[in-house]
């Protein structure tokens, strides 16, 4: 302690991104993950907005609310200094859906899940592919 009885912390320098602290292999596992949750939803869409939305099919929408649910939890495990490197990908937005379905489920308006998963759910695929594409080539 120094003279006086008093303490001094010591100054931090601001966090440097580290692949040591992203290992390669980590981050394209969890792209693996987020790359199948993104084919399981490409599956349900397969079957049709129609049946998406057929009151008695609420195995699809339960089965939909999951794979985006897991597919946030996949994207939120990526550390901050690598998902700050592409930001083309909607990292917030996929937060914000997570939390609508986790925490507001009797106010899901399935509509907007199914628009979501046709329309938008096709392009983050091919921004993660190109976010592979890179990550592979990381030495």
């Amino acid at each position: 302690m120094p003279e006086g009885g008093r303490f001094t912390p010591r100054r931090q320098s601001e966090p440097t991104f580290s692949l040591a602290a992203a290992p390669k292999q980590r981050i394209l596992d969890l792209l693996g993950d987020m790359e199948q949750r993104l084919d399981w939803a490409a599956q349900i869409v397969e079957e049709g907005e129609e049946a998406f939305s057929n009151p008695d099919n609420w195995r699809s929408r339960e089965a939909m609310k999951s794979v985006l649910v897991d597919l946030n939890t996949a994207a939120d495990r990526i550390p901050e200094q690598v998902r700050g490197r592409y930001p083309s990908i909607p990292w917030r937005n996929l937060r914000g859906l997570r939390n609508v379905l986790a925490h507001d489920y009797s106010g899901i308006r399935y509509d907007i899940v199914w628009n979501t998963a046709a329309a938008s759910l096709p392009e983050l695929r091919a921004r993660l592919r190109e976010m592979r594409s890179d990550v592979e080539g990381w030495s």
